[in-house]
């Protein structure tokens, strides 16, 4: 299954993922990430669970990602109080695999204009 999830990688980076799977320990830390965002998710449909955002933001969405929908993307500017600049790219979940030559100028442009270390 994971083979196929991560079709756009490298046999070296499909190899290093399931390394870390294999081990019983890294899987449920990994898996724990998702449970906990699920948890938050449930209550952010109850109540507004975040605040004001006040950095620059760049935030780039392939509109055929399968774990970030539409309606949390058409709504997050509404927390960025400071630049925000948002990149739609014809492109699913995995980004840097597969549109790498397309975020990568964005991504220069951001760090050099916020004059962040990368």
């Amino acid at each position: 299954m994971f083979r196929k999830l991560w079709k756009h990688s490298s046999k070296a980076e499909i190899e290093d993922y399931l390394s870390v799977f294999r081990d019983k320990k890294k899987l449920t830390a990994a898996l724990n990430y998702y449970r906990s965002n699920y948890k938050l998710l449930k209550k952010a449909t109850k109540r507004q669970i975040l605040g004001e955002i006040n950095v620059a933001t760049l935030f780039i969405w392939g509109e055929k990602d399968m774990a970030i929908g539409a309606v949390a993307v058409e709504n997050g500017h509404k927390f960025m109080k400071n630049d925000y600049v948002f990149l739609k790219l014809d492109a699913g979940h995995w980004l840097i695999q597969t549109k790498y030559q397309e975020i990568k100028p964005a991504l220069s442009e951001h760090l050099l204009k916020y004059n962040i270390p990368s």
